[in-house]
């Protein structure tokens, strides 16, 4: 069930983009904008399959196909960011302009360069490297980075709709209390599971994994 699932997930995330994040202004629109959030939510998933504690079974191959996806969809994430943002501009039209206005004003400005710059060319060039994705410390420093990276894109595409004179340090605490809880939860449900699933039937090819 798991590929259709994928295909499922991939649709409701789209549409659920569009009543979370594109009802905040209601005369705004992107087409494009479901494809942006899907991005988004794909390489945080990737990004915190690197900061999960991994079973000693897998090796600096499986790590390495991972970081691959994890490049990958980072490039797709800046491929459409950066789509959107050449379709809106050159329509030239003001109901949709205006929602980058609000993020190019004030100090939402310098926020919208460092996401430029943190979501997409540091990654880049920090997983080029082969060795990058092979070693499990410096995939889980990227990862960490990549998600720290996919709160601010979304900080960055909610909160202007509320405060337009800029950022508010107390968002930080919240920030600090979602990973609490989400990593106890974590913790506590990984103890009550397998680390990896011994029922599969392709678990022996899985473990196997050669990058080619």
């Amino acid at each position: 069930m798991s590929a259709p699932a994928l295909i499922f997930f991939g649709f409701t995330v789209t549409f659920a983009s569009f009543d979370w994040l594109m009802s905040l202004d209601p005369h705004w629109y992107s087409s494009i904008s479901g494809v942006y959030f899907f991005a988004g939510t794909i390489v945080s998933y990737f990004a915190v399959q690197g900061l999960l504690k991994a079973p000693r079974q897998l090796t600096a191959e499986h790590r390495h196909g991972l970081g691959k996806l994890l490049f990958g969809f980072v490039c797709f994430w800046a491929y459409i960011a950066f789509s959107q943002y050449l379709l809106i501009s050159y329509a030239n039209l003001p109901e949709e302009t205006i929602w980058y206005r609000h993020r190019f004003d004030g100090t939402w400005l310098g926020l919208s360069a460092f996401l430029a710059v943190g979501h997409f060319v540091l990654p880049f060039f920090y997983l080029l490297p082969q060795g990058m994705k092979k070693n499990k410390n410096l995939l889980a420093a990227g990862s960490a980075w990549l998600l720290l990276m996919h709160y601010l894109d979304l900080y960055w595409v909610v909160m202007p709709n509320f405060h337009t004179d800029g950022i508010y340090s107390l968002d930080a605490a919240t920030l600090a209390g979602a990973t609490a809880l989400l990593s106890g939860a974590y913790l506590l449900l990984s103890k009550r599971t397998e680390e990896i699933p011994i029922s599969d039937p392709r678990l022996a090819e899985s473990l196997g994994f050669d990058n080619a």
